[in-house]
């Protein structure tokens, strides 16, 4: 009969929930001013109280944030693509109006252009007139010898 009993409280025990007995953390402070939590008070303990501690969030408040987290992550997507499209469209613009090198009209098995020669220069359209006696300004100097009439 006591084995029955014995068997009956512990069944009883086991499927009561273990936090209808336990209770929130106590904060002890014994005599030098040391400050301790634990379960229960401390047996050296001055003063001893029992600490509150808040909820956490509700399963809607999880759910809530979740849902502006998801949320958030599409509008940065969103501006990634955009910023992305904005850099392409430049890149293309830039490149558009950007001067462009005339092509080599031939290249060599070297893979240097081909040899152009110059072309010459062309000459002046008259010569022009030599120091003497048939340019207009030309004076003779006093010096000049001057041919004598024979």
């Amino acid at each position: 009969m006591n084995q029955k009993i014995v068997l009956l409280s512990c069944c009883i025990s086991l499927s009561i929930p273990v936090s209808l007995f336990a209770q929130g953390p106590v904060k002890s402070v014994d005599e030098s001013g040391n400050v301790t939590y634990s379960d229960r008070p401390t047996s050296d303990a001055v003063s001893s109280t029992e600490v509150s501690i808040q909820p956490g969030p509700s399963q809607s408040e999880i759910d809530a944030a979740k849902q502006r987290a998801d949320q958030m992550k599409e509008q940065a997507d969103q501006a990634q693509a955009e910023r992305e499209a904005a850099t392409k469209k430049q890149a293309m613009e830039r490149k558009a109006t950007e001067v462009r090198k005339p092509e080599p009209e031939s290249v060599e098995a070297s893979g240097y252009p081909a040899y152009k020669k110059p072309a010459r220069p062309t000459p002046p359209i008259a010569r022009p007139p030599t120091s003497g006696s048939d340019h207009p300004d030309f004076q003779p100097s006093v010096n000049t010898p001057r041919a004598i009439p024979r």
